[in-house]
């Protein structure tokens, strides 16, 4: 099974409102079928017996993404060297955004604070 299908699976088990596959420069996939992310969704949650089916956005630029106003916490998962804090000494609010990086990580270009 494909790694984001694999996500698609495990989110929706643990409960996640809303998936946006981002596109970024490393990405391997640039195109998405959101019917079959939807056919995925449904599957899970019915092996989970979850009975909230989280909502699947279609694809955005990295960029066009980050210009969204978000008002909840935000964290980026990535294997770039730079001021590191592990998300489980975090305290996760309710509403937060988690970034989860292409197979080939994000771009070291991105600076964000």
């Amino acid at each position: 099974m494909d790694r984001f299908e694999w996500f698609l699976e495990k989110a929706t088990e643990i409960g996640i409102d809303e998936i946006t596959p981002i596109i970024c420069e490393k990405s391997e996939r640039k195109k998405l079928k959101i019917e079959r992310c939807e056919n995925i969704i449904i599957s899970a949650m019915k092996q989970s017996l979850r009975f909230h089916k989280p909502i699947i956005n279609q694809p955005v630029s990295f960029k066009d993404f980050i210009r969204n106003k978000i008002d909840n916490k935000k964290y980026i998962a990535s294997c770039n060297e730079y001021s590191k804090k592990l998300l489980k000494n975090e305290e996760i609010y309710k509403s937060s955004t988690i970034l989860i990086g292409p197979e080939g990580d994000f771009t070291q270009i991105m600076k964000l604070k």
